[in-house]
């Protein structure tokens, strides 16, 4: 009788057991993507797009290879660029770089205009971006941040890398980009290297992890004048033949890369709804409306603070005609201007002397048919 009595039971733990092992045989829906980008709640980007989104403002980065045929990027991602031997800016060939470094310069690229939908936002969705090249050497950086402000960029991300020398003090296309009143970021693992002077009015921006904590990996030397955001998920360098769950993934790049990216998406969202701003209210803005981490006020590890995107577009805040990280000074001649001048100079000297065996020409063929008379 006790074992009819305890049947019942034990098929009932059996049915349970059998349903708890079906429901953990069940794929488990994967998270959206979107839900997974902690960093734009950080920022606040919800209200901010309710204000801008970064429309018919152009972003130079440099980066080295972007999939701009991501279907998450949707157009807007002009052709890779690069300074050639001779200094003449080319088109990057496709094939020119690694999976690994696509992947990467992707998703720095998404974390700015990725299009949202089913798939992860970008801070500044409809910006778009000229992507070029990291440069070797102080005139060829010089070069390319001279070409991207030429073609109307109006903040410029250099954090994707460049190398100068250990002696170099200044770049020419730093202060070019300044005085025709560009945004100029820089990420602060590259500032380390760099002599003071070099960063000079340069927004040097530094990573954090989602706990509000200097990522692990990012640079603790140099000086650090805002935060935003590290470590985070945003698209893969994959073909837009890729399958929808190859699309998204951790960032194969270090936290102050992403954040340089992050603030670079901010920045557009401000020159696109105050653009009657100079670039140097602009930073006053983002320094200003900055949320304080660590001791009050600016300090060395977080700078002002953590961005705030949303503060940043609608704050009271009187502008400011003096650039609040300093003044690194006019641009020289660069060779271009220089080449330039000298052929205007040989061109006018050509045209006086022609002008002048004209006239004088003239002048003797009148004399000789007066003489004939």
């Amino acid at each position: 009788m006790r074992g009819q009595r305890m049947a019942p039971r034990r098929v009932a733990a059996a049915l349970t057991a059998t349903a708890v092992t079906v429901l953990l045989a069940q794929p488990v829906a994967a998270e959206p993507a979107r839900d997974r980008q902690w960093h734009l709640d950080r920022i606040g980007i919800v209200e901010a797009h309710a204000t801008a989104q970064g429309d018919g403002v152009l972003v130079g980065m440099f980066l080295s290879s972007v999939d701009a045929g991501h279907p998450d990027l949707d157009g807007r991602v002009r052709p890779g660029r690069y300074v050639g031997a001779d200094g003449a800016i080319r088109q990057r060939p496709a094939d020119a770089d690694t999976a690994a470094g696509r992947a990467a310069d992707t998703a720095l690229a998404g974390l700015v205009v990725a299009r949202g939908g089913d798939g992860v936002l970008g801070v500044a969705p409809r910006a778009e971006i000229q992507p070029i090249s990291g440069p070797v050497g102080a005139e060829k950086v010089s070069q390319a941040l001279r070409w991207l402000v030429d073609q109307g960029a109006r903040v410029i991300d250099m954090s994707g890398g460049f190398t100068v020398d250990d002696d170099t003090d200044h770049l020419d296309g730093v202060r070019y980009a300044l005085a025709r009143d560009v945004v100029v970021i820089m990420d602060a693992r590259s500032a380390d290297g760099l002599a003071e002077s070099v960063s000079t009015g340069v927004l040097v921006v530094g990573g954090l992890t989602a706990q509000d904590e200097r990522d692990g990996a990012a640079s603790f030397d140099s000086r650090i004048d805002l935060s935003a955001p590290g470590a985070t998920l945003g698209l893969v360098g994959l073909s837009a033949e890729s399958s929808s769950d190859e699309r998204y993934g951790p960032i194969a790049a270090q936290g102050d890369l992403q954040a340089c990216a992050i603030v670079a998406g901010v920045a557009a969202l401000v020159r696109q709804r105050h653009p009657e701003l100079n670039a140097a209210s602009v930073l006053d803005r983002l320094l200003g409306t900055a949320e304080d981490l660590g001791p009050p006020g600016p300090d060395s590890t977080f700078g002002a603070g953590v961005v705030d995107a949303a503060t940043a577009l609608i704050a009271q805040r009187p502008t400011v005609t003096t650039n609040p990280l300093g003044d690194p000074g006019p641009p020289s001649e660069g060779l271009l201007d220089r080449i330039g001048g000298r052929v205007a100079l040989v061109g006018g000297v050509i045209c006086g002397l022609v002008v002048a065996l004209t006239v004088a020409g003239v002048s003797y063929w009148l004399i000789r048919r007066r003489c004939r008379r």
